[in-house]
């Protein structure tokens, strides 16, 4: 499943190029290409089972066909953003910033056709609802979920409209690619006006993410990649590098993000393979179809062992619910309630999960320690398995 995402950073290859000989630039599209392909989050996330790289590719088509000056076009743009939503429902920005585009060229009736277009590909994500008449069900996980309740929370939403500036500035990744758009937007300002499809609608489609995100994690900045970068490679084409910071920012860009790279492919060297370290993990788990609480990495070759329950929903609980101070009586005794036999915790999350003890006790809260690691701890429930 790995592969989906790299197939669909070459497919972006194939309409950035398309994209850039529209417009008779072809140059433009190995500056692009460079830039995407020498940002390390990009980098990392064609390689890594999210779906962010296939919703990016799909909105940047939605793009392409929506700027498009061949009549009817638009249509495909409308189809592509609702597939990117049908992939996740962040992909609903594509949409809304292209219905939004489309309004602020007076163009009535496609925007309305876009809305109904995108609208009839987006409702294929209710067929399970649909088929098993269970929009009670699904409203109740939509609205009780942790990672999505912040939608609902009008002060929590602003929290995170007002913080946006953190997943422009996260890391390095992030940092070098915000300074070097800011410094050519500067320093090309004069040609904006030739590029005001490019710039409205990346400007829409923040103000979208504002609207509707749940959370700014960083990995979100991978959907603004591929507008971001066209836009970049158009201005350094305009400008012609005349200006020597351009120059600089450029190479400390690319520099960045062979560090990036270097340090993932360490990482891969000096971390057990997910499988084998999966494996290992089982050899103190019964055999039998138990219930545990782990990791979400622990679902790779072992979902169909064992009855999991993902960990992340516990950290969103602790953050969203007690404000990142929940005592380990409750946190256990949620875990008992869910029937959970044995439980698997990362180190590195030991206390974004409740406030455990540290050092990790033998015993705690009715589990026993039976396994550690450098990267896991293991618990089992005492007083036998829960049937």
């Amino acid at each position: 499943s790995k592969l989906i995402s790299l197939l669909f950073g070459f497919l972006w290859l194939i309409y950035n190029f398309l994209y850039f000989r529209r417009k008779g630039q072809l140059l433009g599209s190995w500056w692009s290409a460079l830039l995407l392909f020498s940002n390390g989050l990009f980098i990392e996330y064609i390689f890594v089972n999210r779906p962010e790289v296939m919703v990016a590719t799909l909105g940047f088509i939605s793009f392409y066909y929506l700027t498009s000056t061949t009549r009817h076009h638009w249509i495909w743009g409308a189809i592509a953003g609702g597939l990117a939503t049908l992939t996740h429902l962040n992909g609903l920005i594509f949409l809304m910033a292209g219905g939004l585009w489309l309004l602020t060229k007076q163009r009535w009736a496609e925007a309305l056709g876009w809305g109904i277009i995108g609208s009839v590909v987006l409702s294929f994500y209710f067929t399970d609802v649909i088929t098993q008449n269970a929009w009670a069900v699904w409203w109740h996980q939509f609205h009780n979920d942790p990672a999505t309740r912040s939608v609902f929370d009008w002060q929590a939403k602003l929290d995170i409209m007002f913080s946006l500036h953190e997943l422009l500035f996260h890391s390095e990744e992030e940092v070098a690619l915000s300074l070097l758009l800011i410094a050519c937007t500067w320093f090309g300002r004069k040609h904006l006006q030739a590029l005001k499809n490019e710039w409205q609608y990346g400007l829409l489609l923040m103000a979208s993410f504002a609207l509707i995100t749940k959370s700014n994690f960083w990995y979100y900045y991978v959907l603004f990649l591929p507008i971001a970068t066209v836009f970049i490679a158009n201005l350094l084409i305009m400008s012609n590098l005349k200006k020597g910071w351009l120059s600089v920012l450029l190479i400390g860009y690319c520099l960045v993000g062979v560090v990036k790279v270097g340090k993932m492919l360490y990482l891969n060297y000096t971390t057990p393979a997910l499988v084998r370290a999966n494996q290992n993990l089982t050899r103190y788990l019964p055999k039998t179809h138990v219930r545990v609480l782990a990791p979400l990495s622990f679902f790779y070759n072992q979902v169909e062992h064992y009855d999991i329950q993902g960990d992340f929903y516990y950290v969103l609980r602790n953050e969203n619910d007690f404000a990142g101070q929940r005592l380990s009586s409750s946190f256990f005794t949620e875990i008992k309630q869910q029937r959970i036999q044995y439980v698997i915790l990362e180190r590195s999350r030991w206390r974004s999960y409740a406030n455990l003890p540290l050092p990790i006790p033998r015993r705690l809260e009715g589990f026993r320690v039976s396994y550690q690691d450098k990267s896991h701890v293991m618990l089992v429930r005492e007083g036998g398995l829960v049937k």
